[in-house]
């Protein structure tokens, strides 16, 4: 079920792509850079789609930034990009955090590849009527961020540095001190069709991150920056199932130096969502 992006992004190695990116903050520049360093990796050929200009195409493939904005109630950005490309051409939403939208997850009838980059967005989107055949599970696009581009920010750091949401999607169950830094928030917009910011603002949040020994955070893309720069990550829930969800499907696998803390009482947590799934017969314990 679950599959590797290098291999699967091989198959279009020499051919000719699209691709649409996500606005958002800093985090989503991590995940945007991931994806060009491996279409680059792997030849693929790929033209990005100005937001700001949006272009009338048929018959072509498109790909979709990974990332959390198929979220129903919270997010629509991607839902109307998809919504105006689907009828004329074979579209992939890269790994994504989906919840909801029901008449979408059902165009995998059709010319619709879904990648969740966790378990309960895989099992809501079957939940949902979603064709299996076009329905896969992966690693959110950040963990292909490129090894060798990691050293020039392998050092040790000191003290501890407190990256802790200030926007709609924090539990509000955390204290936020005098010393907490929102590093995401650094930047936010319309910003990641653009190859070199998208590459600096991913190097930022490194250089940042760096300096410290421990962070703690409930942002999921600081969580796995600090673990692949070897930090020790005290790791918290956002507002709904995503970090723990993404926790339990990549990052407890790969990185034994984050600690998840289960602070989360909200009903959109992973523990209401996989009783549901249960008591609908699509997973076992």
């Amino acid at each position: 079920m679950k599959i590797d992006m290098r291999d699967f992004l091989s198959n279009y190695s020499d051919k000719k792509v699209y691709f649409i990116t996500n606005p958002g903050n800093a985090g989503d520049a991590f995940i945007t850079y991931s994806t060009y360093c491996l279409f680059d990796e792997l030849n693929i050929c790929y033209e990005i789609i100005d937001p700001n200009n949006d272009i009338s195409i048929s018959n072509e493939i498109l790909f979709f930034s990974g990332g959390g904005n198929l979220v129903e109630g919270k997010y629509d950005h991607l839902y109307k990009k998809l919504k105006k490309y689907l009828n004329n051409n074979k579209c992939i939403i890269l790994p994504h955090t989906i919840w909801g939208y029901k008449d979408l997850v059902q165009e995998t009838h059709r010319n619709l590849i879904i990648i969740c980059r966790e378990k309960v967005s895989y099992e809501l989107c079957v939940l949902n009527g979603a064709n299996k055949n076009n329905l896969f599970l992966s690693d959110d696009m950040a963990f292909y961020f490129p090894q060798n581009e990691l050293s020039q920010f392998a050092i040790k750091g000191r003290g501890h540095g407190y990256c802790l949401r200030t926007d709609g999607e924090s539990s509000k169950l955390l204290y936020i001190n005098e010393f907490n830094k929102d590093i995401s928030l650094s930047w936010n917009g319309e910003l990641w069709g653009n190859y070199l910011l998208s590459k600096y603002v991913t190097y930022s949040l490194a250089s940042y991150l760096s300096q410290f020994d421990v962070i703690e955070t409930d942002r999921l893309h600081i969580s796995i920056f600090a673990a692949m720069l070897n930090k020790k990550v005290i790791m918290y829930p956002n507002n709904y199932y995503k970090n723990r969800a993404i926790f339990e499907n990549s990052i407890m696998q790969k990185y034994q130096n984050v600690n998840f803390v289960n602070t989360s009482t909200d009903l959109l947590h992973s523990d209401y969502v996989m009783n549901l799934l249960k008591n609908a017969h699509l997973i076992t314990d």
